[in-house]
């Protein structure tokens, strides 16, 4: 991989680590530091994009924290 195909696969997972926090930020406000520091060292894409459509559709914080343990 190239240097900047690491770049731009760096800079795709901080883009979905920052959009799966917005979205459980825009659901339930305020977001649990340590929940937070679980999603960003998520640096799977595909994952992320996972817990994205969990984020917007789980029900409650505690039910996104289960799957993110998966």
């Amino acid at each position: 991989m190239t240097l900047a195909e690491q770049w731009k696969q760096e800079g795709q997972t901080q883009m979905a680590q920052r959009s799966v926090v917005d979205a459980l930020e825009a659901r339930f406000g305020s977001v649990p530091a340590g929940l937070i520091e679980a999603v960003l060292r998520e640096t799977r894409l595909e994952k992320l994009r996972g817990l994205l459509v969990d984020a917007i559709r789980c029900e409650s914080l505690e039910g996104f924290a289960q799957k993110l343990g998966k």
